[in-house]
């Protein structure tokens, strides 16, 4: 009955939201608020638990059915046994990535956030510069700027103007919008307005020079990222299109040798070739070759993130990419050199 493991889950989630301390339920509630997740941290966290379990059970269970009907023992409790380490191992194995993934699906969640806030917000504090300009007060010209145009931004902005209603002063209300978002820009317009509100002048001039800086900065980084465009190219051809078509050779390479040593008998009675015994097989190259590729792709992957964002966990979202086209590749090229020195030999 669907709606009776429904009523159930949620028994499990009342129980487990209880067992969380106080500072890990405020930590992760400020994380969901940068990442614009307006949902209960205890929830959430007793949700994200609950996923990890039932990761860990599917793991256990596919590992383990998987090691029991592919080995061959005649020893069924060994079986059993190993079986039950080998399905404990998958779980953990399973459960690690799922939270590995949410934790990278919370991370992209606060960088996109934030990159939209910093790109709508020099034309916000232009257009707040403007209204304080023609005679409003800070508050008014708060609200009147406070747009849907503006995304995430107006959220953080109309909760700030929510806040001020009653006793507490704009000055104090202000540091909610830096305390609610990720951006170094926002706590930078922040700190500038209110020092122009305590200061009492030139408000509009000071969060004028504010919407500048963050523009010149702006465009400074993507003068940058055109700068070293062209070398990550060269990388991503590199991995993507080099490294596989010439580890494609290289197994190739072990493939036609080890032919030639099983074809060309005794060495002594042929002594015009060339010693082919290689000690490694077929098998042990393909590995190597996928792993190099594994290694490659994400060390790439890392370095396009620090070139364009400087961040290194931002490149993770192009390693899978590059892997895929990367390792395709390589058994196109293999396939290919399997044909073509196929037809020769």
């Amino acid at each position: 009955d669907l709606r009776g493991c429904d009523m159930k889950k949620e028994m499990l989630i009342k129980i487990i939201e209880n067992r969380f301390p106080i500072k890990v339920v405020k930590w992760i509630e400020k994380y969901l608020i940068y990442a614009g997740i307006y949902k209960n941290p205890k929830t959430w966290l007793a949700n994200n638990v609950i996923l990890i379990i039932e990761s860990f059970i599917i793991g256990f269970i596919i590992f383990n059915v998987y090691y029991t009907f592919t080995t061959i023992d005649y020893l069924y409790a060994s079986i059993i046994l190993n079986s039950i380490l080998f399905g404990l191992l998958g779980g953990i194995i399973v459960s690690i990535l799922t939270f590995a993934i949410i934790v990278i699906y919370v991370y992209y969640k606060i960088i996109d956030r934030t990159n939209r806030i910093d790109d709508e917000l020099p034309d916000f504090i232009m257009m707040l510069a403007a209204n304080i300009r023609s005679g409003m007060t800070p508050y008014d010209a708060l609200k009147t700027t406070s747009r849907r145009e503006l995304g995430p931004l107006k959220k953080e902005i109309d909760y700030m103007i929510s806040q001020n209603i009653g006793t507490s002063s704009l000055s104090e209300t202000l540091h909610l919008l830096s305390e609610r978002t990720y951006s170094k820009n926002v706590s930078k317009f922040v700190n500038f307005f209110d020092h122009a509100i305590r200061s009492g002048g030139r408000i509009a001039d000071t969060l004028e020079t504010a919407a500048n800086e963050m523009t010149e900065t702006k465009e400074l980084k993507t003068k940058l990222w055109t700068t070293v465009r062209s070398n990550v190219i060269f990388l991503l051809f590199v991995v993507v299109i080099a490294l596989p078509f010439l580890l494609s050779i290289s197994e190739e390479y072990v493939i036609i040798f080890k032919g030639i040593s099983n074809t060309a008998g005794d060495v002594g009675q042929n002594s015009f070739i060339i010693n082919t015994n290689i000690n490694i097989s077929e098998g042990s190259v393909e590995k190597i070759s996928s792993l190099t590729i594994l290694i490659t792709s994400f060390l790439v992957g890392i370095t396009i993130g620090v070139l364009k964002e400087g961040k290194l966990l931002y490149g993770l979202k192009y390693w899978p990419i590059i892997l895929i086209i990367s390792y395709t590749l390589f058994k196109i090229f293999g396939t290919l050199w399997s044909s073509f020195f196929g037809g020769i030999i």
